[in-house]
């Protein structure tokens, strides 16, 4: 055999070999993501069934305590299967999925000392149980015999979960670590909006009406037992949950914690750390979010007062506010043109300019409707990946006048396009792991930072940096537009203030409003609500700002670095392919991606320098061997 013979058939070994090696690291690391990723969604089995996963529709969630060390043994056994794993052997793009499994093990391993803090305090008004029955009635489905059977089995969990409940709080109370008084103010009026007086009239009982009869797989005697054992159980459930509310009305409320935030709390300061660090996914300390949020309500409070200055007007920014919510040509009370406003706004003037700033752009429908209760100005209500089930862009329309004109274009483009409705589109044609496809929205914000993270300070940050892009789509048509979108920024800056002013720094109710009224435009209303969030939730509206903080720094690097090479469109697609992500993924994600842009023209991409140079190593050593 010739030498260059010997070369090529060596070359062609060390290849297939390196191939082989390569594709047995990462279908191994694939194993570990699908295995966690089953767990992980077993144990939200309503949210499962929210997103059309079945497998889990015969049970409820378990908030037994009893369960915390198997859970936390069980994600200890994914650690020790990532760390038997060849890192340096992975792609680019398998190590960072690597680093974001690896990140969502360890940040519910490291709030395991925090599990007897937060989680115990399973009922607020924006936490418990109040909520499930209506939602597992609205997405469970209901066309066979093994459905019936499924929510069956599942009604009668309801009476365990109220004691599961009961034995959270009662252990929240023993530990001197309860909620403050306007975290439950409202309980008690959800739980007496769903209770009634006969089974029958419960929500858990809708299905066995009209619809078991049409399930033609069921006998008249298998629907006539359905329905009478629904009865039996539905009146236990009934019963369960007056023993949760009594139990908190008579043992629990008597014991709130009376200072507003949670550090007052034994090791409270510490603990508030550690729910700042789960949302933020970055060891940034309180002291340091607070002196972002006073520079960065500062710095946007000056941009606001030199284009007040600009259209002459000499005032305050509350007063400004004030002056527009008086003129009829900033404010509207219909109802109807409200939502026709924000459906022309999204379809004739957002729609038209997205392409300047993105590239396959996800068409899934979108729906414009009437919030249902009163609350925020807006929600966002993600709908199914295969587009059968519209999304949703939910307005509130109780107090119409309480959002001027100039106001609508920033929410538009937070809560739609290309805010939250663009972000949750891209990600639902990508090929995401499934614990990353279905990581917003199975959280539960008290259980913080015992928990698996979201990630929402990706999608929150992002859907605040989108209403910065009004400004290049020419979206923002004169100064009080303008405005209004810095309205909107100077917000997401002053809550940073507050909910570290609150946990942190001690502030009271009412320090925390008055400093809401004097830097923020929002109405009363809004922000006593917001604050009753604050300190329900400690650090989770904190995600904004610093998300969106993070995305225009990566930009401004990408920018920098390629100069005449970078393209914004290129820059969102890659920043959407991957949908939530820690800040530190995030920040290899766009590093990895300005490497591979700044070589394209070149020497392609780092993945592709890596396999030539080994090639070329490869033939060098062996000519010298030979």
């Amino acid at each position: 055999m010739t030498p260059m013979k010997v070369v090529s058939y060596l070359l062609a070994v060390v290849v297939v070999v390196s191939s082989f090696e390569d594709n047995h690291v990462v279908k191994e690391f694939k194993s570990i993501q699908n295995d966690f990723g089953r767990w992980k969604l077993s144990l939200h089995p309503e949210y499962a069934t929210t997103k059309g996963v079945n497998d889990y529709n015969d049970r409820l969630e378990s908030y037994d305590v009893t369960e915390f060390d198997r859970l936390k043994a069980i994600a200890d056994s994914f650690v020790t299967r990532l760390r038997r794993l060849p890192y340096e052997q992975m792609p680019n793009d398998t190590q960072v999925d690597y680093d974001i499994l690896k990140h969502t093990l360890h940040t519910f391993l490291s709030g395991y000392q925090w599990r007897l803090y937060g989680p115990m305090n399973s009922v607020s008004i924006l936490d418990g149980p109040v909520d499930i029955p209506g939602m597992l009635v609205e997405h469970s489905p209901f066309s066979t015999k093994g459905d019936y059977e499924n929510f069956y089995e599942r009604i009668q969990a309801f009476p365990r979960m109220m004691d599961q409940h009961i034995d959270r709080l009662k252990r929240a109370v023993q530990n001197n670590r309860t909620h403050h008084q306007v975290s439950m103010s409202d309980v008690r009026e959800q739980f007496k909006a769903i209770l009634t007086g006969r089974p029958e009239q419960f929500i858990l009982y809708q299905p066995f009406n009209q619809t078991l009869d049409g399930v033609e797989t069921l006998t008249i005697n298998e629907r006539t037992g359905y329905r009478n054992g629904a009865k039996n159980w539905i009146k236990k459930t009934l019963d369960a949950y007056k023993k949760l509310i009594s139990f908190i009305m008579k043992t629990y409320l008597p014991r709130l914690r009376t200072e507003l935030g949670v550090g007052s709390w034994e090791n409270g300061r510490e603990f508030y750390a550690a729910a700042l660090k789960w949302h933020l996914t970055t060891d940034i300390a309180p002291r340091q979010v607070n002196d972002i949020g006073i520079r960065e309500v500062r710095r946007i409070k000056d941009q606001m007062n030199e284009v007040m200055r600009r259209i002459g007007f000499r005032g305050t920014i509350r007063e400004f506010t004030t002056s527009i919510k008086g003129d009829h040509r900033y404010t509207i009370s219909s109802e109807n043109a409200v939502l026709n406003i924000y459906k022309d706004i999204i379809k004739d003037k957002i729609e038209p300019m997205l392409p300047r700033l993105f590239k396959d752009i996800p068409e899934l429908p979108l729906r414009v409707m009437p919030s249902p209760t009163d609350g925020p100005y807006a929600a966002y209500e993600a709908g199914s990946r295969d587009g059968a089930r519209p999304a949703v862009f939910y307005v509130n329309l109780f107090r119409p006048t309480d959002v001027s004109i100039p106001d609508f274009m920033p929410i538009a483009l937070h809560e739609t396009l290309p805010g939250y409705h663009l972000q949750t589109s891209s990600q639902s044609q990508t090929q995401l792991p499934l614990f990353r496809q279905h990581n917003k929205g199975s959280h539960r914000y008290f259980q913080v930072p015992y928990d698996f993270p979201d990630y929402n300070v990706f999608s929150e940050g992002w859907a605040l940096y989108a209403e910065s892009l009004g400004e290049p789509m020419g979206l923002y048509r004169d100064d009080y537009y303008l405005l209004g979108r810095y309205s909107s920024e100077l917000f997401r800056a002053c809550l940073l203030v507050v909910d570290t002013g609150i946990h942190y720094y001690s502030w009271s109710r009412e320090r925390a409003i008055e400093y809401l009224m004097t830097h923020s435009t929002f109405g009363l209303d809004i922000l006593e609500d917001m604050v009753n969030r604050i300190v329900t939730w400690p650090g989770q509206v904190c995600s904004a700002k610093i998300g969106e903080m993070k995305i225009r720094e990566l930009r401004h690097r990408a920018q920098r670095r390629l100069d005449g090479k970078f393209d914004i469109r290129e820059f969102h697609a890659e920043l959407l392919r991957h949908g939530n992500v820690p800040l530190q993924a995030l920040e290899r994600i766009v590093n990895n991606w300005i490497i591979r842009t700044a070589n394209s023209t070149t020497c392609g991409s780092a993945s592709t320098v890596h396999f030539w140079g080994l090639i070329v190593s490869t033939i060098l050593i062996l000519f010298i061997v030979i």
